[in-house]
């Protein structure tokens, strides 16, 4: 290295770029023997410090290449937004979609919305293709950005000049948005009319059509149909390559979960987990790891839950902005209330509020809000507090998960003698009005109905609870 800084600092600039330039085509040289992605990396590095901006592109390319090779999928995709960014028109506009098909294929929405930023958009008026989805999926969760997309998407849905493949996934990117707002922004009646024009009946086999078919019935639609909808799309995911495997049983193992069967759930989310694992998407590894925490601690299973979030958390400490998932910080939420520490709510509530996503994670940073409000003792209108935090459930539209903890927090607000009463009733009528079922009870309001004595005979039939005897 002292030779190296006695070079850099004495070397006039013509004298620098040709010792780049001399490095860059050795490395080049020995990464094509070699098949060396290090030396690639490097190579395209020097190539960029001798000015030669075309023969970097060409082996930050090959580097992308390489790691699509080897399962390093968000690595590739990453790679090809750096060539994009160095590259002028057209060929920025050519690395900047694939780098966007790759990042979309894989749901690594972030990389998405940075080539996005790199396309041409020129020629892309009343264009529907793979580009503008994934585009308007990945603006959706971006702050202040989601109602745009939406309308864009409506617009998507009912083009006459766009094919049947895109107006699906369309539709299917419309119900993320509605299932964020607790089922809220497509009814029964729009979906049969949105089913009929793109026509989704006998279509078994087709991955698109059923990952809508199962996030519309875990929306707003027939949970009862979610169990068999599910096993299509594991069928279909156990014939396709790893790095679509993985969001095929990510969707699967959601469906089973809504639909009342946390077996076969857990089971499809740990193949979830390993498709990821085997190609490297660390990003759905961290979710498919997250979500196994959460579900493995509704179901009582403290050991298998604390196992992966173990997991999650190895993921993380590589890869340190995954902590702001949202199915992260609930799970993080929730064992946080169980230990009241009021600290560990702080962050989260800061995290929150850092990303600041939809309707979802707003009702989420309102929920830690007075969280941290009751831990700290300050005095709360507890009436108030209880209808805010369940005004926005949909009757029988919500599907549990942030549902289930915006009650139990309700109920925990409450006084445990003079409003007891009411937490009682808040409970039941959150149950058989406004609980769609099937999934199972989440931990902390089973928690607050054995606190509450509610006899499970006023239960609804299909209320699954684990882990914890409840009055009979």
């Amino acid at each position: 290295w002292l030779i190296s800084d006695a070079v850099t600092r004495n070397a006039s600039a013509i004298a620098d770029k040709l010792g780049h330039r001399r490095i860059a085509a050795i490395l080049e040289a020995e990464a094509r023997v070699n098949n060396d992605a290090d030396k690639l990396w490097d190579c395209a590095q020097h190539w960029l410090a001798a000015g030669e901006v075309p023969r970097a592109i060409e082996m930050l390319t090959q580097c992308a290449q390489y790691a699509m090779e080897i399962g390093r999928l968000r690595e590739a995709a990453g790679l090809l937004v750096k060539a994009a960014s160095l590259a002028s028109h057209p060929v920025r506009h050519e690395l900047a979609c694939r780098a966007i098909r790759l990042a979309h294929e894989i749901s690594e929405l972030d990389v998405v919305l940075r080539a996005a930023e790199l396309v041409d958009r020129t020629d892309r008026a009343d264009v529907h293709d793979e580009i503008e989805i994934a585009e308007l999926l990945a603006q959706g969760i971006a702050p202040g950005e989601e109602s745009d997309a939406q309308a864009r998407l409506h617009h998507c849905v009912l083009a006459s000049n766009a094919d049947e493949s895109h107006r699906i996934n369309a539709a299917r990117a419309l119900l993320v948005f509605a299932d964020s707002a607790g089922g809220a922004g497509l009814s029964q009646d729009g979906f049969g009319a949105l089913a009929d024009l793109i026509q989704l009946k006998d279509r078994a086999d087709d991955p698109d059509c059923l990952k809508l078919l199962v996030l519309y019935h875990a929306t707003v639609g027939e949970a009862a149909k979610l169990g068999t909808l599910s096993r299509q799309l594991r069928d279909v995911g156990h014939r396709e390559r790893p790095e679509i495997a993985a969001n095929l049983f990510h969707y699967a193992a959601a469906g089973f979960w809504r639909g009342g069967e946390p077996t076969e759930a857990l089971t499809t989310f740990t193949r979830a987990f390993e498709a990821a694992e085997s190609v490297g998407l660390r990003r759905l590894q961290f979710l498919a790891a997250s979500m196994l925490s959460s579900f493995s601690h509704d179901i009582g299973d403290e050991k298998g839950s604390r196992d992966w979030m173990e997991k999650a958390e190895k993921i993380a400490d590589e890869l340190p902005a995954l902590r702001t998932n949202m199915s992260y910080v609930a799970i993080c939420f929730e064992n946080a209330l169980i230990r009241s520490d009021v600290v560990e709510l702080k962050r989260l509530l800061d995290v929150s509020a850092r990303v600041g996503l939809a309707s979802g994670p707003r009702r989420m940073i309102r929920a830690l809000e007075v969280s941290i409000q009751r831990l700290s003792g300050e005095p709360l209108d507890r009436e108030a507090v209880v209808s805010e935090l369940i005004r926005h459930h949909v009757p029988a539209r919500e599907s549990g998960n942030l549902s289930d903890l915006e009650v139990a927090i309700a109920t925990d607000v409450l006084d445990r003698d003079q409003d007891a009463g009411l937490a009682r009733s808040t409970v039941l009528n959150y149950l058989q009005e406004y609980r769609r079922g099937l999934a199972p009870i989440a931990a902390m309001l089973r928690d607050a109905i054995r606190r509450l004595a509610i006899d499970v005979k006023a239960l609804p039939s299909w209320c699954q609870i684990y882990g914890t005897e409840l009055p009979r």
